[in-house]
């Protein structure tokens, strides 16, 4: 084609909108490879592929010569525009920032290769480099970042080589069991129980050092730990510094720290310059004795690679066969840290552990008795209600005489690993309480045990009882009660309460009352006494008196004698009350009987009546 360049790139064909071709560059790149048009590859900035005319479809070769000449201008004018762009590897970055972005996030991920970076250039944009552009650019954005990659690629390697670290560590501690920090590594020597975690411990002022070897990091073994190093310093610490593992952090260490008073300072995750001193034991260990001892199968995987390798070479079998037992390591833990440890010259001390261990100040707290430390530092049951079964555990039933006084109230329970008959009780307010046994545990049958039991809460409900029953006596409610009244009394005598001013008329009905009552016939005498103001008491004559009358009203009216009305009804009242029941039948029992009520006293009165009369 006489004009016509004979390779066109992507865009400058998409650019051109020929006839049945996509205009945009990514469209043209498919069909490109679809229909297997014939291409090269293309130099200079900006890589790529420019495709032969000859194998666009006709149609477009078609358009393409009918539009030579504009064809022609155009190429010249992009040609034109390129000749000011910067020069290097650089300038297709430059013009393509958010290429250049996407690179730097790539990067700073993790160290591939540029191979890899073009391939996700090519998936992401319409346009991409050639690789020896990428391997520039990579090149010169690592330099130039060198700090800040690391630190997102490998943040371990950034902290222990590159982070700023002035000033002590040590910084503020001035006294032997200040701080103490625990921490735990897999032991890297295969042991014939197999492998093995290393517990250790670190007094933070002296560098004093110690060891436990357990089958892993559990919260028994950092109850072990502490324990043995508070009996073998004479001291408890005034604070510990561990990380997130669970078996620094469980209710049951937590709650045994808070039962010492020890602070418990736990560290971020991924934080192992918080605890530094005992991290950097456990590296000198590692280089002075691990490496040379039997079965060492390496600090990492790369040099657990290498010494199967070896033993490959040696025995035909990359297999690192196990030669110590857990008992032999703790030996030679215990020797190294007693021993070349203690008594080496540290240059950030200036002196030994040892010699600085022995110039402290004082300020630690005495360790706790190993009976003390072995309730303290016992395992965490968790809260329990005491019953009448005392503290029930599994479906066992525990009991201790100082119990009685706690029951229906919430306890803390521990229990120790040996001795799974016993239990350690604890108050609300975490003070001991006792140590409660099952009847296993107490050497009872399980019926003694319980009438034991029982007698212990009966002595102490008699003396409780006892106490409480003289304080009743001394300081009685009714003595209380009736000066309440008499105050009421005597408050009300002294003030007068004139009627308030009425205006309107009483009711129909409260009329009706009043003109009954003062159209009846006046009481007898008997009825009137002790009811006027200042009458003199009833005598038991009196009484009688009144009983005989009351019997004689009512007995008139049953033989059909015409009675006074009004004598009829105080009778019918009068034998309904206390007083002619406790006299009229003076041998009856009314301890069954409502006195209180009207409806119980005519019921007795019936009662005793009907009875009386079937046994004369």
């Amino acid at each position: 084609m006489t004009g016509v360049p004979k390779f066109l790139s992507a865009k400058q064909i998409a650019d051109m909108a020929l006839e049945g071709l996509p205009t945009t560059k990514r469209g043209v790149n498919k069909v490109a490879q679809r229909d297997r048009w014939t291409s090269k590859k293309r130099c200079g900035p900006g890589g790529g592929r420019l495709y032969a005319v000859s194998s666009l479809p006709v149609e477009a070769q078609n358009d393409l010569l009918a539009r030579a000449g504009e064809v022609k201008r155009k190429l010249a004018a992009s040609s034109s525009r390129g000749r000011g762009r910067p020069k290097g590897s650089g300038a297709f970055f430059v013009q393509h920032p958010e290429i250049a972005q996407a690179v730097a996030g790539w990067v700073a991920c993790r160290k591939v290769s540029a191979s890899i970076i073009r391939e996700m250039i090519v998936q992401h944009f319409d346009e991409a480099p050639c690789l020896r552009v990428v391997q520039k650019q990579i090149a010169t954005f690592e330099r130039d970042n060198e700090l800040v990659l690391e630190s997102f690629r490998d943040p371990s390697r950034f902290k222990s080589t590159r982070r700023v670290s002035l000033g002590r560590a040590d910084a503020g501690i001035t006294y032997a069991n200040q701080l103490w920090e625990l921490d735990t590594t897999p032991g890297d020597v295969l042991l014939v129980e197999g492998r093995r975690a290393i517990l250790g411990v670190i007094d933070v002022f002296s560098r004093r050092v110690r060891f436990l070897v357990a089958p892993s990091e559990s919260a028994q073994s950092v109850r072990r730990l502490l324990a043995s190093t508070m009996q073998a310093w004479g001291a408890q610490p005034t604070a510990v510094a561990t990380d997130q593992g669970s078996g620094y952090i469980n209710k049951a260490i937590v709650s045994a720290l808070e039962l010492l008073g020890i602070e418990h300072r736990d560290c971020p995750p991924a934080s192992p310059e918080k605890k530094p001193f005992i991290e950097r034991v456990f590296g000198t260990f590692q280089r002075q004795r691990s490496e040379i001892l039997a079965g060492y199968c390496g600090h990492d995987v790369a040099e657990a690679q290498r010494l199967r390798e070896r033993a490959r070479k040696d025995s035909g079998k990359p297999l690192i066969v196990p030669e110590m037992t857990a008992v032999e390591l703790q030996v030679i833990l215990d020797n190294w840290a007693d021993g070349t440890y203690l008594q080496a010259r540290h240059s950030t001390l200036g002196t030994t552990p040892l010699a600085r261990w022995q110039s402290s100040p004082p300020g630690a707290t005495r360790a706790p008795s190993s009976d003390e430390l072995r309730i303290v530092l016992s395992a965490l049951v968790g809260e329990r209600t005491v019953g009448k079964k005392g503290v029930v555990w599994q479906r066992g039933s525990y009991w201790h005489p100082a119990l009685v006084p706690f029951i229906g109230k919430t306890v803390t329970v521990r229990r120790d690993e040996d001795e799974l008959g016993e239990l350690m009780v604890f108050d609300e307010d975490r003070r001991f309480l006792c140590t409660a046994v099952n009847h296993e545990r107490s050497g009872l049958s399980e019926e003694d045990f319980a009438r034991a039991a029982r007698r212990d809460q009966d002595e102490w409900m008699k003396a409780a009882r006892a106490g409480l029953s003289s304080k009743m006596r001394r300081y009685r409610i009714e003595d209380a009660r009736d000066a309440i009244l008499r105050a009421d009394a005597e408050r009300a005598g002294k003030l007068v309460a004139f009627p308030s001013r009425t205006v309107a008329e009483p009711s129909d009905t409260v009329r009706s009352i009043r003109a009954a009552a003062d159209a009846a016939p006046p009481k007898p005498t008997a009825l009137r006494q002790g009811h006027s103001a200042g009458a003199p008491e009833p005598t038991e004559a009196d009484l009688d008196a009144r009983v005989r009358e009351a019997d004689q009203l009512l007995a008139a009216a049953d033989r059909g004698e015409t009675v006074d009305e009004a004598r009829l009804r105080w009778a019918r009242s009068f034998v309904t009350r206390s007083t002619y029941l406790t006299r009229k039948f003076p041998d009856a029992d009314f301890s069954g009987v409502n006195l209180s009520t009207r409806e119980g006293r005519e019921a007795a009165y019936r009662q005793f009546q009907k009875a009386s009369g079937s046994a004369s």
